[in-house]
């Protein structure tokens, strides 16, 4: 009977169904919970907005732990891998010390726009405190953002990517999975933790690789194989992701907080190391990756990234600046 109610419409006869009913809080034992998911995401139908919040015992959380198993409940290849018409994406910076007044102009004006938008994207900072220096400060600041974001139109999708302060587990208790993909229209949207990925090995060859990590401040009480380990499993995992894309995928959009453009000083954070973008450039480019969109620098740009090899394609690399800076600094 579930997967008969379709979007907002309730069965002729009801279920007397409210908001988190099958969540852990009001006593469904997980494995129950996970097994009723796992069946409605088979059948296409978890993602409906009257069916996704009953496994959710906060509204807030319905809204923003989308994310799981990688994939974004709702977006699909199966819901959304065929493009009919042209539609438009949202991306916003970074949204820590923005006013309520800002964000509450921002929110308005999206969900003004025609047509409604197909996603909004986040992959600047969301917060102005460091998850290592003020764990409690972090949370403050996210569940304020998440209020303010909550006022968008419902039918419109949010992603997250997570930024370089953000911990690993904090960020997937209030955001979902730190990286995943989803189809919108056709197009192949895959967002990927860099912070996390900037620490991947050096593959030097198919069978020898280099173990490498990012001078990038790293909490001492992770222990740095660990963290390595999990860069190469995203880094694989994000090679698995083009390729489909290739075969699969109108288009493909890359979402990242930190830049792919090479940078003249190796020092500089705000960019990827140059062994990670020499190994994903090329693959993106035979997956006719169109976009990178990034939210590191304060400022609104838009560049042409050079052709690579015998690849004719040019890659925008967008970046757009904070909402704090910037009021309009949404693309």
């Amino acid at each position: 009977r579930l997967c008969n109610w379709k979007n907002n419409k309730r069965p002729k006869k009801s279920l007397d169904l409210i908001p988190g009913c099958f969540s852990t809080e009001n006593g469904v034992a997980e494995r129950t919970r996970s097994t009723l998911m796992g069946y409605l995401q088979q059948r296409a139908v978890l993602g409906y907005s009257s069916i996704f919040p009953l496994f959710f015992y906060r509204e807030s959380q319905a809204r923003f732990q989308r994310a799981v198993d990688r994939k974004f409940v709702g977006l699909s290849e199966y819901e959304e891998g065929k493009y009919k018409d042209p539609f438009i994406i949202i991306h916003l910076g970074g949204i820590a010390d923005v006013s309520e007044e800002t964000f509450t102009a921002t929110v308005n004006a999206i969900n003004k726009l025609e047509p409604r938008p197909k996603l909004l994207a986040i992959s600047g900072e969301v917060s102005s405190n460091d998850c290592m220096g003020s764990a409690d400060g972090w949370k403050k600041d996210v569940r304020r953002q998440q209020e303010y974001l909550s006022r968008l139109d419902s039918r419109i999708p949010m992603i997250c990517c997570p930024s370089r302060y953000d911990e690993i587990e904090m960020f997937n208790q209030y955001f979902g999975q730190d990286y995943y993909s989803l189809f919108v229209g056709g197009v192949l949207v895959i967002v990927v933790n860099s912070s996390l990925l900037k620490h991947a090995s050096v593959k030097t060859s198919e069978d020898d690789e280099k173990k490498q990590i990012s001078e990038e401040k790293v909490d001492v009480n992770v222990n740095v194989d660990e963290i390595t380990s999990m860069a190469d499993q995203q880094a694989e995992w994000l090679e698995q992701q083009l390729l489909m894309g290739k075969f699969c995928a109108r288009h493909v959009i890359l979402f990242s907080y930190h830049s792919w453009k090479e940078s003249m000083d190796s020092s500089d954070e705000s960019y990827l190391p140059k062994h990670i973008i020499e190994r994903f450039m090329n693959k993106m480019a035979d997956a006719a990756t169109q976009m990178i969109v990034t939210g590191v620098f304060e400022n609104n740009h838009v560049t042409l990234m050079p052709p690579l090899g015998d690849h004719e394609i040019k890659i925008k690399h967008v970046n757009t600046g904070s909402l704090n800076h910037d009021k309009t600094a949404y693309h």
